[in-house]
């Protein structure tokens, strides 16, 4: 086992598992923002499918057209939005 507190770094056990910690701070966070539902092909579970759905779309979307992948509404489909389908991966009930 590791112990390594909430130092970041990569570690090996030794035992053939390697753990990589890192560490995030929120920079700035707005409380309007409304997110879309991940589950994007609604079938009741956010999963496999959804993420495949986000990261096919990465990018800016289209103008003046909104894309459903966007789930912060940013207008670009980002790591924000592959955060938040993985942030609600499993059963999903709006």
């Amino acid at each position: 086992s590791v112990n390594v507190g909430n130092v970041p770094g990569t570690y090996n056990t030794g035992d053939n598992y390697v753990f990589v910690i890192t560490l995030h701070k929120l920079v700035s966070q707005t409380s309007d923002t409304t997110f879309l539902s991940p589950d994007l092909d609604n079938n009741g579970t956010v999963d496999g499918n959804d993420l495949a759905l986000v990261l096919l779309s990465i990018g800016e979307c289209q103008s003046g057209i909104s894309c459903a992948e966007d789930l912060d509404g940013s207008g670009v489909v980002d790591t924000g939005d592959t955060s938040y389908v993985l942030l609600n991966w499993g059963p999903y009930t709006p």
